[in-house]
């Protein structure tokens, strides 16, 4: 910005005359940005209207304008603490005898308590376990084995056993491992077996050694096999092994590949660094690759035969176990159980204690060998609880737009400069702001087209089985001009509901519909929501001046306020270049009254002057 200094050789005020020049364009500027402010002010009120019209339109009205929309059924139980039921739409009205037979359980381990203090970070072999020892995790027919490393903790274990598809913990404080199935029921429950020689000493030193039915069921599986079930399980484990190592094999290649770009772009000095991963991760491939056949693809006799060792080891485990005695277990063991109810004579069973039978969703809390009744019916609380939540939200939209329609003129206000608020305080500038705000809205007719919609569409009632009838005929009106609030005279109220002071004291002819006639009272507000429905949707369809979801013109504002910004841009442009032309003559006449008062020197000085 350019430093002017004016009025050295005139004496005047240059910036003061040029600024009183200059305010009757600089108001035309200000002026037009009010209009802009109010228009910006405008817009937010009708976006705030908007949000609340469209989700009355899109989720109240559009819950209400079919019957099905109403067909809400309960069912009351004779004793509430043994079942909890949820009632689908499909559900019959009944009364039904349900006997609780069997709650379901999950699968429970708990182990036998180890000796010493140890924490998760101890290793196994600390325990005594052998490194290689193996068992197996069988949960829903997939087996995980495990096999103890020499580093193996038992932190790293319970990880292994989570891996495996069941839940695990040591509890330090009581030395004692807990695992449990994630699901209730039978088929959900696990089984811990040993899977070579050393699996029985590793599972019964680590006190979850266990002949539980599902155990002994896996080890009778494998101790019984005959020659063909071997080689299937042996072609299985075959497929399994090599699926993984035709994996390891391609991510390696990868590695490798990427280490070799990279020691050849490298430094001299670097390149023995890279050299030792390359030959590490070329080791790593050679080992797998060890397990995969000449054409890359099918496995090894070394896979094959460490399969087979596999399974066979599972075989003399399982064979020695039961040779045993199936002795020295330190576990208490609970299975997994099915629940099992009767209803109406018919026994259903559940892995978990819910049912779903006919409509109904039953869950069983408790209360074996009990009887409860199950009565199904007709959800006339909750019609009226639809209706009641209709009207409370029509009235808060409804007087909105009264209050927004009707508000008290801001005559004389208007938006304010940056100047004039400087002369205002914070409370001040907004009590002003809001007077103009309330007022955005008055008399508009947009907001009176829809308003008036809405109201129309609630007097007129509709036409059910022939015969006209209207929300008084359902005990709801307004309360009258008289009795009735400022801007909420066009409020309905139910009578006898018990929230509203004006009108709990009054019979209540809608819960008495319902309960008499409950057809006739959906029919009548499902077509009532489907009008209020079809006009919304008329009134907020796309055209050239709104969007589509819009009961105001959004792209007429918009291209409004857009026009606004060009045009303040515009006159901002002009009034700058008009101070610049004043400055500039101001800035001449100082240049002239210089040369003036130097000539009048020179004269003087010749004159002998001083």
């Amino acid at each position: 910005m350019s430093i002017r200094i004016t009025g050295m050789n005139s004496g005047l005020d240059t910036e003061a005359i040029i600024t009183e020049l200059m305010k009757v364009q600089k108001t035309k500027v200000d002026n037009v940005k009010k209009q802009q402010t109010k228009l910006q002010w405008k817009q937010d009120a009708w976006k705030e209207l908007n949000t609340k019209v469209y989700s009355f339109f899109n989720s109240t009205l559009n819950n209400m304008r079919t019957s099905s929309d109403y067909s809400k059924k309960t069912t009351d139980i004779s004793d509430s603490s043994l079942v909890k039921v949820v009632t689908g739409d499909t559900a019959m009205n009944a009364v039904q005898k349900l006997s609780i037979t069997e709650l379901a359980a999950s699968g429970y381990l708990t182990g036998g308590q180890l000796t010493g203090s140890n924490t998760k970070n101890s290793k196994l072999t600390d325990l005594g376990i052998t490194a290689g020892s193996s068992f197996s995790v069988t949960v829903n027919g997939k087996t995980t084995d495990i096999t103890v490393t020499d580093s193996m903790t038992i932190g790293g274990l319970i990880t292994s056993l989570q891996g495996a598809g069941v839940d695990a913990n040591f509890d330090e404080k009581n030395q004692r491992f807990h695992i449990s199935s994630r699901k209730s029921g039978k088929d959900n429950d696990f089984a811990i077996t040993a899977s070579n020689a050393n699996g029985m000493d590793a599972l019964s030193k680590l006190k979850i050694l266990s002949f539980d039915e599902n155990a002994i069921a896996e080890y009778e599986k494998y101790s019984s096999m005959t020659a063909a079930e071997k080689q299937t399980a042996v072609d299985a484990e075959v497929a399994t092994r090599l699926a993984s190592y035709l994996k390891q094999k391609a991510s390696l290649t990868e590695t490798l590949n990427s280490l070799q770009e990279k020691y050849n772009a490298a430094a001299e000095a670097d390149k023995e660094a890279i050299q030792k991963d390359i030959d590490s991760t070329q080791a790593s491939l050679a080992e797998v690759e060890s397990y995969i056949g000449a054409d890359g693809s099918s496995a090894s006799q070394k896979l094959i035969d460490e399969a087979d060792a596999k399974i066979q080891a599972k075989i003399d485990a399982a064979t020695a176990a039961l040779a045993g005695g199936m002795t020295g277990s330190d576990v208490v063991r609970i299975g997994g159980k099915d629940a099992a109810i009767t209803l109406n004579g018919v026994k259903y069973t559940s892995t978990s204690n819910v049912f779903e039978v006919n409509g109904l969703t039953i869950t069983v809390l408790g209360g074996e060998g009990k009887e409860v009744t199950l009565s199904t019916r007709q959800d006339t609380d909750g019609i009226y609880d639809m209706i009641k939540k209709f009207i409370k939200e029509y009235n808060s939209l409804i007087n909105e737009m009264d209050k927004l329609y009707n508000a008290e003129a801001a005559k004389g206000y208007e938006p304010l400069t940056d100047d004039e608020k400087e002369e205002m305080s914070d409370s001040e500038i907004e009590k002003w702001e809001t007077k103009i705000k309330d007022a955005i809205l008055r008399r508009d007719s947009n907001l009176s087209t829809i308003a008036s919609s809405f109201k129309s569409i609630m007097l007129a009632g509709t036409e059910v089985n022939g015969k006209k009838m209207y929300l008084s005929d359902f005990g709801i009106e307004t309360l009258g001009y008289f009795a009735s609030l400022d801007n909420e005279k066009n409020a309905y109220h139910i009578d006898g509901d018990a929230d509203d002071s004006n009108t709990s004291t009054k019979e209540d002819k809608l819960k008495a519909a319902i309960a008499s006639d409950p057809d006739t009272v959906i029919s009548f507000f499902s077509q009532l929501s489907q009008n209020l429905y079809s006009k919304l949707s008329s009134l907020t369809s796309s055209t050239d001046l709104r969007s589509f979801g819009s009961i105001y013109d959004d792209k007429k504002m918009k291209e409004d306020y857009s026009n606004y910004k060009t045009k303040i841009k515009t006159m901002e442009e002009k009034l700058k270049a008009m101070e610049d032309k004043w400055y500039a003559k101001f800035s001449a006449m100082e240049t002239a009254l210089a040369k003036l008062q130097s000539n009048q020197n020179a004269v003087t000085s010749l004159l002998g002057g001083r």
